[in-house]
Order: structure tokens, then C-alpha cells, then sequence
């Protein structure tokens, strides 16, 4: 291959740097936001988002009513628990009365995978002794399906999802035939199974004085309570127990940065900071937090909560979820993921307030929860610290150094990094996978917006998929490597497999002509300054590719037949999704990126001069640039191992954490972590008598506020 050099000189390089130092030094910084009154106003937040709930329309893409009347159901339910006023308690019960009666009817959200009877669960466990609230006739309806007439219907009951908890020869549950729950079985994610563990602990504890004949034993008892002898809730219990400290799961083989194994005290949650699913695993969470009659099971997932919340806000930028995360496919248009919801009611950081019907989304008993809890901002053990990490981020940035699991070869998996400022993040994959619902990074804005789909702007690299459309869960799979450092990234997608593309939301201001091939943005943030960026390709051009446009239906699940198929299903592509795809012209071609704003540039083509007179070389060996920062990053293009950032090789060690940036450190296979920031700090011990011994065993947490 020909080489190419671009070079600027020494002087030029050292006049914008005194250049930068100067207009930094000059910047007023915007002042903190007060933490205590973010907590304080979550009672405020929680009345206003309930009347929104009761008050909305919800969408017809939850199975008719059957979600949707346990949401509205429960919203109704502590509405009246938290202001005395019971108008709708009635309605309330009618609710959940029409919900028992949907049960036998086949449903795609009746599955125990996707929520099943969660909310009601929930409804019948924290209000079953509030007659005035959920009344007994309403109490023997979701018990034991009694009619107010006398007939009992147990199928139209919580029972009805007793079977599959405790006998399902498809996913290997069976307290006979396989010890371990999902042993050796294919599909579920972590998310499935968790929502299995939650349905089935809660079951037994609502059922714990009856027994039950599973197909393949004799009868046991759901909850016995005489010692040592064997039962449904010791089966999942020790399975949750399982799931958290020892939990496998097969990997295809495709290359030795596939890693094999799962074990979130050591790694975290895999799909932990995925946008689709994280508050899925806080709802989970919540749920046995607030529900489980087992202190020890209950500080764990309180301990859970906190770091997966410390996870989030790292990253989390004035409503924008930057960076690469695990299974995202809903990240395509909605910046904020589906953690928005809890963005608003837990650190008031979202520019709008989200509207009812929003709360009727996949995964919504995670809304629920946060809403009927006790644990939130203003319970005393409830860690002030991760508001000031999300809400408060430091001018100067920093840099987020993660990784998931372990792979075959000794690695960190999927290691990523992140740029974070206060108002856009520029983060990667540094050896991943970009496709099948990896969500490979980007370049992100946070930006002011009156609705969910106007918040944020990006650039977002993917490889080709038949739908042409970024980063759908089910597109093809390609490699993905990256270096990363402060504001700039050089990244490649596949190696000569794909061609490289990038999307753009609508938004930008655009410049693609001045200096060709670089590619320039620039964009209003929510803190009133520009935000630019460049992006060039190394090898090659560009060409403007075209995207489906809105409503188009690409790609639809499969049902069971007679089961409803939520509109949710059908993946389309969404209106507020609009965008543009530029195609780069030589397949698997390197990308540089470099993001700035005007606390450094005195204007958009002050920056882009700067960009172009930066250094960027490339030879057989390496592609490397310098950044306008000064910084110098070297992509090796045979050894990823021999990457660098300022002429020093990546240190791979520095990524085995779970969650890693200047104020929260979990490394992996540690046990314990520290949440600290000024005077709040908040610590996690899952060991703290060393003795390797989890089950049955207290964890330790302290908080400092």
C-alpha cells in the first residue's frame, strides 16, 4: 500500500496550544447543582410522573390491556397510598380484576420473560394488607382466582405462572431434573432468566405454606419451613445466589476476545449498561429490594441497585447515554435509552419531563418499582453520591476505562472507553463488536429537547446490515477496535470485511466541503456552548448513502401462534429517528475523530483549521494522529496489543474494571468497590469476612452523605 504523511509544523502546533491554555483559563466554569435539592425534590418529581401515568393513553403495543392495566393499576394503587385521597381506588381494583381474567388468554407480554405478572406482584405483596386500598375481594382475584360469586379460576391467578417456574423442560427448569435453572439451556439472556428468579422468589413467597407436584418429582413444598428439607424457593434462591456469583453462559467460539463466562460479583452485569436493558436489571433489582422477605438477598440487590445506577451516570450526560454498551438495539434514535425515566425522577438531569404514556414501555414494572418504592433519593441509605456523578460533571472531562468479563487468552472482554464531558462524550469499543445488538460507540451532543426523540444528537459508526439501519440488534456482526484519549479516537469497524458507515442525527450544522475528506459538525449543548467535530476517513472517501425511511417495517419477531404481536415487535424505523448515512468508500477504512468546543475555539472554522493542520501519518505499519490537544494516538494496524496513546502501548490492565473513572473504582474479581466524590462516598464489601462464603452471608455497604 502507498503511504501518505500530512504534518503540521512545530510552531503551529505550539501557537494553538498557548492558544487553548489561554481561552481555557478564561472560561467561567457553570456552577454545581445542588445535590440536596435534587434529592429533595424526587417527592415532587414521583406525585407528578403518577398523575402523568393515570392520566395517559397508553399505546397499543403492550398486548392489549394486559400491561397496561397492572401499570395504571399500581400508579392508581400509590397515588392514593401517598396523598390519602382514594377517588380511584376503585378503578384501581377493576384494574387488576380485568388482568386476572386476561391470564389464560395467550399473550406475548404474559410471558414470565417479559414481565408476566410482575406488577401485580407487586400490587398484591406491598398492598395485600391494605384492605382499604387493594380490596380482599381484589386480593383473593390475584391469590387464588376467586370470583366475587365464589367460582375459583385458578389459571385467571399469580398461579397461573406457577408451572413454568417450577417445571419447563424447554429452559431445563425442574427441581428434580436439572439443580441448576437454565443448565445447559439456549437463549434467555441474563434479563430473561433474572425476571424467571424474581417471578419464582416471589411466588414461593406468596404461595410458601402450599406444595407442588412438578412433573418429574414427587410433591415438595413451595417454601418449607423446616430446615434442610428441599423446596421450590431454596432451588431459586440458590440459583439467584448462583446468577450472581458463579453464573456461565455458553459463547459461540468465534475468536478468543469472545469471552465464556458471566460473574457479576468479579465482572458486573453484562448487559448491565446496555441502553434497552438497564433499568430492566434495576426493576429486577428493585423489586426483591423492596419485596424479598430475606435480609440478606435484600442487600444485595440494594448493592446492586447503587452500582448499576454509578455505572449509568458516569456516562450519563444531561439526558445523552454515551458510549459503547451491550445489547442497545432501541439506541438508534433514543439517545437516552430507556433510562430516561429514571434520569428524570432520580437526578432531574432529562431537558423535559417525560410524558405518561412513555411510562408504557418494555420493561415498565422497572418505572413501577422506582415509583412505589421507599428506596430513592430521600431514604437515608440511598447513596447522594451517584447524583452529584450524573448531574456534576466536571469541566476539564474524564476518561471511563471498562471491561466485561474475562476473555479466553487472560484479556479484559470488550473493553471500552469514554471521553466524558459535560455537555458531549466522544467513547468506543477498543476491542469489541459492533452489531447483533453491540452498540459500538460514538460521538455524542446533549442537547435541549421537548421530547424524547429531540434529545441528544450523534455520530454513530456501524457496519453494513441488510436494513440498512444502524446498529439493529439482529445486523451483521463485525470486529471493532479503537484508541481512544482526550476528545480524539481512532477507530476501525471489521478488518476488509464491511464497509464502514456512519450515522448522523439531523441537527448538525454541517460542513463537508471546505476540506475534503474531513467531515465537519458543529452543535448548540444544553449549556449554551458549540460543540465540535471532525470526523475523516484514513484511506479512502465518501459517498451519502440512504437511509429507510420512517414507519418502515425491517425486521419482525416471531409469535406463537395466537399470541397478540405488540407493535413494539415490529421494529421499525421511527419517525423521530430521522437521519443521514455516509458510506466510506474503501471497505473497513480507518476513521479519525476528534471533538472540541468553544471553551477551547474561538469559532467553528477556528476549529476546523486546527483539525486539518494537525498531524496525521499513516504507513503500513500504523495510522496515527495528533491531536489539536496535542496528544498523539498510534492504531497499530496488525497488533491491536500494540496500540498507544502518547507513545505509550496500551496497558490492558487498566481495563479490568467494572465500572472505572475518577471517583467510582469496582475492579474485577475485587468483591468490593468505592463510590467517592468530596465528602459523600459510598462503599460495597460482597466479602466482607474473607471468607469466600456469599450465601447466607451479610455483604457490607456503607454510605457517607
Amino acid at each position: 500500500m502507498k503511504a501518505t504523511t500530512a504534518t503540521r509544523s512545530g510552531l503551529g502546533l505550539l501557537g494553538s496550544l498557548l492558544l487553548v491554555a489561554g481561552l481555557t483559563a478564561a472560561v467561567p466554569r457553570v456552577a454545581d447543582r445542588d445535590v440536596q435539592a435534587i434529592a429533595d425534590g424526587f417527592a415532587g418529581r414521583r406525585l407528578v410522573a403518577l398523575e402523568s401515568i393515570i392520566h395517559a393513553e397508553p399505546p397499543d403495543n403492550l398486548g392489549g390491556g394486559f400491561l397496561a392495566d397492572q401499570i395504571k393499576a399500581l400508579a392508581l394503587l400509590r397515588q392514593a397510598e401517598l396523598t390519602g385521597d382514594h377517588t380511584h381506588v376503585p378503578e384501581a381494583n377493576e384494574l387488576l380484576l380485568r388482568f386476572c381474567r386476561q391470564l389464560e388468554q395467550p399473550n406475548w407480554w404474559g410471558r414470565i420473560n417479559h414481565g408476566g405478572g410482575l406488577f401485580a406482584m407487586r400490587a398484591l405483596i406491598t398492598y395485600g394488607n391494605r384492605p382499604d386500598l387493594l380490596f380482599p375481594a381484589t386480593v383473593a382475584k390475584l391469590r387464588d382466582g376467586r370470583e366475587p360469586d365464589g367460582r375459583v379460576i385458578p389459571g385467571q391467578s399469580l398461579r397461573h405462572f406457577l408451572p413454568e417456574t417450577c417445571f419447563n423442560r424447554h429452559i431445563r427448569i425442574g427441581l428434580y431434573t436439572w439443580p441448576k435453572p437454565f443448565e445447559g439451556a439456549v437463549g434467555y439472556t441474563e434479563n430473561h432468566r433474572l425476571q424467571y428468579m424474581v417471578h419464582a422468589l416471589l411466588l414461593c413467597q406468596i404461595y410458601g405454606d402450599e406444595t407442588y407436584t412438578p412433573p418429574d418429582g414427587p410433591p415438595a413444598p413451595l417454601r418449607s419451613k423446616q430446615p434442610g428439607q428441599r423446596d421450590f424457593y431454596g432451588y431459586w434462591r440458590q440459583a439467584f445466589y448462583e446468577y450472581l456469583i458463579g453464573y456461565r453462559k455458553p459463547q459461540i467460539p468465534i475468536e478468543p476476545w469472545q469471552f465464556e463466562e458471566f460473574r457479576h460479583f468479579d465482572w458486573g452485569v453484562t448487559e448491565k449498561d446496555g441502553a434497552t436493558y438497564l433499568h430492566v436489571f434495576l426493576g429486577d433489582f428493585w423489586f426483591l429490594r423492596d419485596l424479598s422477605d430475606d435480609p440478606v438477598l435484600r442487600t444485595y440487590c440494594e448493592m446492586f441497585i447503587d452500582l448499576l445506577l454509578a455505572d449509568y451516570a458516569e456516562e450519563a450526560i444531561r439526558g445523552v447515554y454515551a458510549g459503547a454498551h451491550e445489547n442497545s438495539e432501541k439506541h438508534t434514535n433514543r439517545l437516552p435509552g430507556l433510562m430516561h425515566i429514571f434520569n428524570h425522577l432520580l437526578f432531574d438531569d432529562l431537558p423535559y419531563v417525560p410524558a405518561g404514556h412513555e411510562y408504557y414501555e418494555w420493561g415498565a414494572w422497572s418505572y413501577l418499582s422506582l415509583l412505589t418504592t421507599e428506596y430513592h433519593p430521600g431514604h437515608p441509605d440511598f447513596p447522594k453520591v451517584l447524583i452529584d456523578l450524573a448531574v456534576n460533571k466536571p469541566r476539564e472531562g474524564y476518561l471511563v476505562r471498562e471491561a466485561i468479563a474475562e476473555t479466553r487468552d487472560g484479556l479484559p472482554g470488550k473493553p471500552k472507553a469514554t471521553w466524558v464531558m459535560p455537555d458531549h462524550a466522544l467513547g468506543f469499543g477498543i476491542k469489541s463488536w459492533n452489531g447483533w445488538g453491540y452498540h459500538a460507540g460514538g460521538a455524542y451532543v446533549a442537547t435541549p429537547g421537548a421530547k424524547l426523540g429531540d434529545v441528544g444528537l450523534a455520530v454513530i459508526p456501524f457496519g453494513l446490515s441488510d436494513n440498512n439501519q444502524f446498529d439493529l440488534k439482529y445486523s451483521l456482526i463485525c470486529p471493532m477496535q479503537s484508541v481512544v484519549g482526550r476528545g480524539a479516537a481512532i477507530t476501525q469497524n471489521g478488518v476488509d470485511q464491511l464497509p464502514s458507515k456512519i450515522w448522523i442525527k439531523d441537527g448538525f450544522t454541517e460542513d463537508f466541503q471546505s476540506f475534503p475528506p474531513w467531515l465537519f459538525f458543529s452543535a448548540r449543548s444544553s449549556i449554551g456552548r458549540e460543540v465540535y467535530l471532525a470526523i475523516r476517513p484514513v484511506l479512502g472517501g465518501w459517498q451519502a448513502d440512504t437511509p429507510r425511511q420512517p414507519g418502515t417495517t425491517i425486521l419482525q419477531f416471531r409469535v406463537a401462534p395466537g399470541e397478540r404481536l405488540p407493535e413494539l415487535a415490529h421494529s421499525k424505523v421511527p419517525a423521530e429517528g430521522l437521519g443521514r448515512i455516509i458510506r466510506f468508500e474503501q471497505a473497513s477504512d480507518f476513521l479519525v475523530w476528534e471533538m472540541a468546543d468553544s471553551d477551547r475555539f474561538t469559532s467553528f472554522d477556528d476549529f476546523k483549521r486546527s483539525v486539518v493542520a494537525a498531524s496525521l501519518s499513516v504507513d503500513a505499519e500504523s495510522v496515527s494522529y495528533t491531536s489539536t490537544a496535542g496528544e498523539k494516538l498510534r492504531f497499530d494496524r496488525y497488533d491491536f496489543r500494540r496500540h498507544s496513546v502518547d507513545g505509550r502501548v496500551i496497558d490492558y490492565d487498566e481495563y479490568r474494571y467494572v465500572i472505572h473513572n475518577p471517583w467510582v473504582t469496582w475492579r474485577q474479581g475485587a468483591k468490593r468497590a468505592r463510590i467517592e466524590r468530596g465528602a459523600r462516598a459510598a462503599e460495597y464489601d460482597f466479602n466482607p469476612d474473607d471468607s469466600g462464603i456469599f450465601v447466607d452471608r451479610m455483604p457490607a455497604k456503607t454510605v457517607r452523605q
